[in-house]
């Protein structure tokens, strides 16, 4: 299978090391990129996959927190040689609980400025036990990207409602959600279950970043969800 990976809001990529370690040895990857210094809403983004996605076989998307609506409305419209999807850690409208929408005033630049501090990446991305290596892999994504960049993620994150593409979708869908995760939760989880009943689900007791923690169970949570479906 190829495998085609939509990064979290960093949307850099360069977090995907771990899970690409844990796949087969015969597995063939495309890593999508979004531009770290242009300012871009959902059907740009939704070109930038259309750019990226193999022409000529059949591939897996791996959509990643941020990237699932990116995912979701791409597969609405191309559903062409895609075989599968994974919504890992991610939602189809705004994750956040009703009590906590007014997170949505802090998405300006300039809360984007400094360096994400390590305590954060742990409470929020990683865990406790993550390595320093991981920590640092996730504050150095991060600061690849403009403030202007990461406001516009964060807003469109906060905006964004394409519960009824999903409905619409025929592919084999997998949604993969971290017990622990403090961002999306259940929440994200409990929004695929409405809009795509037919999905398949799994929980791995992990936090949001999933891919890079639980790089080995997340792969044979997906292997086996592909399997099935052959």
């Amino acid at each position: 299978m190829h495998f085609v990976l939509l990064p979290g809001m960093d949307g850099t990529g360069e977090l995907f090391g771990p899970f690409i370690e844990a796949l087969p040895e015969e597995s063939k990857v495309t890593i999508v990129r979004y531009p770290t210094e242009e300012v871009q809403g959902l059907e740009g983004l939704v070109r930038v996959v259309e750019a990226s996605v193999p022409g000529n076989e059949p591939y897996c998307i791996v959509a990643e927190s941020f990237s699932g609506p990116v995912a979701i409305q791409f597969a609405s419209k191309h559903p062409k040689r895609l075989r599968a999807m994974v919504l890992c850690a991610t939602f189809c409208s705004n994750p956040l609980a009703k009590g906590l929408r007014w997170v949505g005033q802090l998405a300006h630049p300039k809360f984007f400025q400094p360096t994400l501090p390590r305590l954060v990446v742990r409470r929020y991305f990683v865990s406790d036990t993550s390595s320093n290596e991981l920590v640092e892999s996730v504050r150095s994504a991060v600061k690849m990207v403009a403030p202007e960049v990461l406001a516009s993620r964060a807003k469109l994150m906060l905006s964004v409602d394409v519960a009824t593409e999903l409905k619409q979708i025929k592919t084999p869908v997998l949604c993969l959600t971290g017990g622990k995760d403090r961002i999306v939760g259940k929440r994200g989880k409990a929004q695929v279950e409405i809009a795509l009943p037919g999905a398949q689900f799994e929980t791995l007791e992990g936090p949001h970043l999933l891919l890079q923690c639980l790089p080995k169970q997340s792969v044979e949570a997906i292997l086996g969800f592909l399997n099935e479906g052959r």
